[in-house]
């Protein structure tokens, strides 16, 4: 799964219009003329189960430390698209080899969760969430809906999975158990293309939640 998450990341660059490669490549560097965006893995947690990707943003010093910037904040918001959550430091100015950059981090699930619905397992799944919220209107746990969100990614060639007609089960698999959310209903979908595939959010709202 890690290396799935640095493909994605230099995936997700790409598509976003800024050149990026993996650092450190079993070749010679080549001359930076233009803004690019080295990926590395900064750390991984086994026990949290989360990965650190880092992202370098080089920019040369005729272009300015703005370009360099703006690119930065380019790519939190790709790989904040992706599932990550990202945060970025100043920028800085080498002077040895006449680069500006920025280091861009963004933290992932290493561990994909497991989504069926009514029985049938999704396959390409990057996230899931659960939430519910009091108003002024509810105000007790026991008659409050619960929603959900379901983050996927379909590379170029799969098909995108149609959706259930009418109600249906999502039930929901990881490491501290499986949740059931009955009687459920789509609210929202976004489809976002990109050159390597078809990333997919919808959002949705379920009746009952029972914990397995």
């Amino acid at each position: 799964m890690g290396k799935l998450i640095l493909e994605q990341t230099v995936q997700a660059l790409q598509a976003g219009g800024i050149p990026a490669a993996r650092s450190m490549p079993a070749a010679r560097m080549p001359e930076i003329t233009a803004t690019v965006a080295a990926v590395s893995l900064q750390g991984m947690d086994l026990r949290s189960k989360k990965m650190t990707v880092l992202v370098t943003v080089l920019t040369p010093a005729h272009l300015g430390s703005a370009v360099c910037e703006e690119a930065a904040l380019t790519a939190g918001e790709l790989l904040s698209d992706i599932g990550g959550k990202c945060s970025a430091d100043a920028c800085r100015f080498d002077g040895r080899t006449g680069l500006f950059a920025v280091e861009v981090t963004a933290q992932f699930n290493s561990e994909v969760p497991k989504v069926t619905i009514n029985g049938v397992e999704l396959k390409h799944v990057l996230a899931f969430t659960s939430w519910r919220t009091l108003d002024e209107e509810v105000s007790d746990w026991d008659n409050t809906k619960w929603n959900f969100r379901l983050e996927e990614y379909f590379p170029m060639g799969d098909d995108v999975e149609a959706d259930p007609a009418g109600k249906f089960t999502l039930n929901h698999i990881c490491e501290n158990g499986s949740e059931s959310y009955i009687d459920s209903t789509w609210t929202y979908q976004r489809k976002v293309w990109d050159a390597s595939g078809v990333r997919q959010i919808r959002l949705g709202v379920a009746d009952v939640m029972d914990v397995g």
